[in-house]
């Protein structure tokens, strides 16, 4: 299991761009010669090793959002023009707001709540200039390797970090409120990370981070989401 924030390289014409507050020092934009790498440093904030994930879609990172209310905050993903997919848990409190990740922040106008998981989608007043991430609803299976982005504690300066990990069980039935299973992945993604997106390595968003349960993370499947 490794925890960290990202730093993001591309290249393109030849001539490697560096993306995140941390490129300086992580020093890979000479490596890249095409594709996307998401580097995970490894421990809780120690930024002692890196972790490298091939992805093959645009930077999903950038269309992760931090979510926060009167009551909280944690985490989304952009999946429309003007619509995030949250945990359903971080809908309950007013004044909902979405941060994108270059600072822009809206105002949601609009929530649609599952009522049969914990899923929920936001809708602003206006558009995202981000991409919009894909939705895969195959289920995961034992041993897949999954990719979770959040904002610990809710805090800006870190945020969307990632933590990777590897499903360990799948439809585990869980004694919290409004979540009755979960895919459970040995990732623990604490305060921050609620609503926040379970990528494959392609990208693709394949469940929504709900709980921790001990030094597990459990995400609900986008498969069960259904809202009008």
């Amino acid at each position: 299991m490794a925890h960290a924030c990202r730093n993001v390289a591309r290249t393109r014409g030849g001539m490697a761009r560096t993306r995140g507050n941390m490129a300086d020092s992580v020093g890979i934009g000479a490596m890249m010669r095409r594709g996307l790498l998401i580097v995970v440093l490894v421990g809780v904030l120690s930024f002692s090793a890196c972790h490298m994930i091939q992805v093959s879609t645009p930077d999903p990172v950038d269309s992760v959002v931090m979510v926060y209310n009167v009551g909280g905050y944690g985490s989304g993903a952009i999946i429309g023009p003007d619509c995030v997919l949250t945990a359903r848990h971080m809908t309950i409190n007013e004044g909902i707001r979405v941060t994108t990740a270059d600072g822009a922040d809206y105002e949601v106008v609009r929530v649609v709540q599952d009522k049969d998981s914990d899923l929920a989608l936001l809708y602003i007043d206006g558009q995202f200039d981000e991409v919009p991430l894909v939705l895969d609803p195959t289920p995961l299976k034992v041993g897949d390797e999954v990719i979770v982005i959040g904002t610990p504690m809710g805090e800006k300066a870190l945020m969307n970090c990632v933590v990777t990990g590897r499903v360990v069980k799948v439809d585990v039935e869980t004694p919290l409120p409004g979540v009755d299973s979960a895919d459970m992945y040995d990732v623990h993604a604490g305060p921050g990370f609620s609503g926040g997106p379970v990528l494959d390595n392609r990208g693709r968003i394949r469940g929504v981070h709900t709980v921790s349960v001990a030094a597990l993370g459990g995400g609900v499947p986008v498969g069960e989401l259904d809202v009008p």
